[in-house]
């Protein structure tokens, strides 16, 4: 009886898996110049982007069904959680598979439903997704060259970048920002956690972080010349020397009520807030990294 249901579940594990390798998809595309950096543009409404590095000329994109949900977690620790349903296929296309005969030393432009699809000009890739519904919710894979910038822009998902040496800038609304070993400017913003290991800082560049309602985990590198500026209303640590940290408090006037009069606007009524900055100089002080979220914890630790 165990031997029956062990084969049970060892084909219903095989079809399951036939079934997800179907729904898969992968589009290549090539660069213009191959000896000169990449850039990817990528803007999605539901699903994670995770990005990695290749030794090949070209960017691949690997797209597959997402389970994620949004989340909105504006205020305290229950977050509201949002499923947008996407249409059928059956409403838009005829499903059907192609021959390969028919398609032997053809290049696809175009895919045959509402899908993710890619356009390349002067190695600045860009990855365009159907409207909001008009698909199925996808988690996409990214395989670069190391040398690649990246504007990155998720409303659903987490965001992971690997080992990419480039101007980095992210924004992911319902999710996480992860980055593993990169190097040069990054500007990284979202509702959630940030943990990122820094490599190597580009002079000149912009390092930003932050988040409203999570954490900031940063590792930079051991030798680096920087000043940060903290702003959190949790706890903050670091490894580096903060024996010459400096806080400084900066008024904030907030415009609360108005009252209209001869089409001149008239404030009631001004809340003042204090603003708490600690700025911490490293190795001496340098280019300022700006390091903020509202309520959670600050960690930077010194790389190895």
């Amino acid at each position: 009886m165990k031997t029956l249901f062990k084969i049970h579940a060892f084909l219903l594990l095989l079809f399951t898996s036939a079934v997800i390798s179907q729904d898969i998809d992968t589009l290549t595309v090539n660069l213009s110049d191959p000896a000169k950096p990449a850039a990817i543009k990528a803007d999605f409404f539901i699903g994670s982007i995770s990005v990695k590095t290749h030794a090949h000329n070209y960017v691949m994109i690997i797209s597959r069904p997402s389970d994620k949900k949004m989340e909105l977690n504006l205020l305290g620790d229950h977050p509201i959680e949002l499923e947008l349903p996407s249409l059928p296929d059956k409403l838009f296309f005829k499903e059907g598979k192609t021959d390969p005969k028919k398609i032997e030393g053809l290049t696809q432009i175009q895919p045959a439903r509402f899908a993710i699809s890619a356009n390349e000009e002067e190695n600045t890739v860009e990855i365009n997704v159907p409207p909001i519904g008009m698909s199925k919710n996808r988690d996409i894979e990214i395989w670069t060259p190391v040398k690649t910038s990246l504007n990155l822009k998720s409303f659903g998902g987490d965001v992971n970048v690997n080992d990419i040496d480039g101007e980095i800038e992210i924004e992911a609304f319902g999710g996480n920002i992860t980055l593993n070993s990169v190097s040069g400017a990054v500007i990284a913003n979202t509702q959630g956690d940030i943990n990122g290991t820094i490599k190597n800082v580009t002079s000149g560049k912009p390092l930003s972080f932050s988040s409203f309602n999570g954490e900031i985990d940063i590792t930079l590198p051991r030798q680096i010349n920087a000043t940060l500026d903290l702003k959190s209303h949790g706890e903050i640590y670091t490894d580096f020397d903060a024996g010459k940290r400096r806080v400084t408090r900066k008024a904030k006037s907030e415009k609360v009520g108005f009252d209209l009069e001869e089409d001149q606007e008239k404030i009631i009524e001004l809340q003042e807030s204090q603003e708490r900055i600690i700025e911490l100089p490293l190795n001496g002080g340098g280019e300022k990294i700006s390091i903020t979220t509202f309520s959670g914890n600050i960690y930077i630790r010194k790389g190895k």
